[in-house]
Parts: structure tokens; sequence; C-alpha cells
């Protein structure tokens, strides 16, 4: 029996609810506010955050820009390329692989065509995403 309970503060970063869930290696995290418990995080719960914030399951198509040598403001430089010609980003995700950064883009499936060529066209190298 377990004496020594893990838990998180209800006001805790979901990174911190996972760090502490992979350091103790359970799979259930009571969340606390002061004394009380006021729910649980599940490692279901974790990978519902994460599919909710990849825009998973919303309609659209993921664009990578590969970055090989990351940069102040080369988030910005994509953004300002994408409002020159009326384009947005749905979602937002960068992804450290090695000695590069890879930028997921999640935009609209009418968009996907005109956001590559844009990014392509600006000197950004473009990887397109199949499921």
């Amino acid at each position: 029996m377990e004496t020594a309970v893990q838990t998180v503060a209800a006001t805790a970063q979901l990174e911190t609810a996972i760090a502490t869930m992979r350091k103790n290696k359970i799979g259930v995290l009571p969340v606390m506010t002061g004394d009380q418990v006021v729910g649980i995080i599940t490692n279901n719960d974790i990978l519902d955050a994460f599919l909710n914030i990849a825009g998973y399951g919303q309609p659209g198509i993921v664009t990578r820009v590969v970055v090989h040598h990351d940069h102040v403001g080369v988030i910005f430089a994509i953004g300002k390329v994408l409002t020159e010609h009326d384009l947005s980003i749905q979602t937002l995700m960068v992804v450290n692989h090695q000695a590069e950064k890879v930028i997921e883009l999640h935009v609209n499936s009418e968009q996907a065509a005109d956001v590559n060529q844009v990014l392509t066209a600006a000197g950004f190298e473009v990887q397109p995403v199949s499921d």
C-alpha cells in the first residue's frame, strides 16, 4: 500500500502533472486545492489534452515547416507571410527534432495549397503531412 501519495495542485500546469506521473510511474494523480481532492488526472486525460492542443479531429490539414537554424522571430515571420495572403493557422505546435525544429501548422483544408505555396515562396522548407 502506498502511503506517500503524489498529488498536484489544481493551479499547476499540465506539464507538472505529467512530469510527476512519469517520475513516479503512476497513471492517476489526485488534483488538490489545499487539503481537498477536487479531481484526478489520468493518462487518458493527458492524451485527450494533447489531441486538443494538436487540433486533432478539427477539419483541416497539417503542414510542417522545418527550421534548421532556429532564430528569434521565425514564428512571427510565418504568421506575417500568412497574414499578408489572408491565410490563417488553426493550431500551431513546435516539435524539437535533434538539431532542428519542426513547426506543425493545422490549417483550413481549403487553404492548405495556398499556405504551402506562400510559405515555400517565402523561403520556408515545407513538408505536407498525410494521415
